[in-house]
């Protein structure tokens, strides 16, 4: 079996990647972690690891510098690298100089392990030609929002409808709270507070048109406890109320005047 080491310096991230992987995959013997760079050489001499998980943004020495002292020592090592919006190129520029991968903040649980189980494959199999890397500007800008957006996608149309905050989210995904603020007005092009209220927003929608329930359990289903307040939220976006908007499609069930 394998060996991984995770170098990830916010102390909840890293021991959540340590916990996930270790509960999801059978890949691994030996999963070490380290806060920095400079920890995780001295840890990598003693382990040798096959594997490396590897944050780009670290104190004391960064994700690239430490990547590039661990391929001397380890050239078979798999170093896959973990990196933000602002340090993108970074990843990119490492692939291209021998990293094995990259993925994207913040990630959810089954694309870390299908990374991991890819470069698993290319130890303990046939060497596979790498994946070509496209660096033209549409790509990379693509490439920098895709799994982003999908992540904070599919968290939201998942957990909208409970007692959610940037705080309970960003507590999920690992991350502070100002800094996953940042990344998600870069990532969305809006605010958590407007985000979220749109998706609930659409979801009573559909409800209003398709369902039978009143307006104050629709307002309980996507998130909104107080009726008065679900009402507000409701016509400020959409203009009219609940109960308009539904009476509204009743008669126009075609949605033309």
């Amino acid at each position: 079996m394998l060996k991984l080491l995770i170098v990830e310096d916010e102390p909840y991230y890293r021991s959540t990647l340590q916990q996930e992987i270790s509960t999801h995959t059978n890949l691994f013997s030996v999963i070490e972690t380290a806060a920095n760079g400079k920890i995780a050489i001295d840890i990598a001499i003693k382990l040798c690891p096959d594997i490396v998980l590897l944050d780009i943004d670290m104190p004391v020495m960064d994700g690239i510098s430490c990547g590039e002292v661990l391929k001397e020592y380890f050239p078979a090592c798999r170093i896959i690298y973990l990196t933000a919006y602002d340090r993108f190129e970074y990843a990119l520029g490492a692939v291209r100089l021998g990293a094995a991968n990259y993925l994207l903040k913040p990630c959810f649980t089954q694309e870390i392990v299908d990374v991991l189980t890819e470069e698993a494959a290319k130890l303990q199999g046939p060497a596979t030609p790498p994946r070509p890397q496209q660096t033209d500007a549409a790509t990379t800008e693509a490439l920098k929002k895709s799994g982003i957006c999908r992540n904070i996608e599919i968290y939201l149309r998942k957990n909208y409808a409970k007692d959610i905050s940037l705080d309970s989210m960003s507590a999920d995904m690992g991350f502070s709270s100002a800094y996953f603020s940042k990344i998600f007005k870069v990532y969305m092009g809006q605010n958590f507070s407007d985000y979220l209220m749109g998706i609930r927003v659409e979801a009573a929608k559909d409800l209003l048109e398709n369902s039978q329930m009143n307006v104050k359990d629709i307002g309980a289903n996507v998130g909104y406890s107080n009726p008065n307040y679900f009402a507000k939220v409701f016509r400020k976006i959409v203009g009219v109320s609940p109960l308009e908007y539904r009476q509204e499609r009743q008669n126009h069930p075609d949605g033309q005047p």
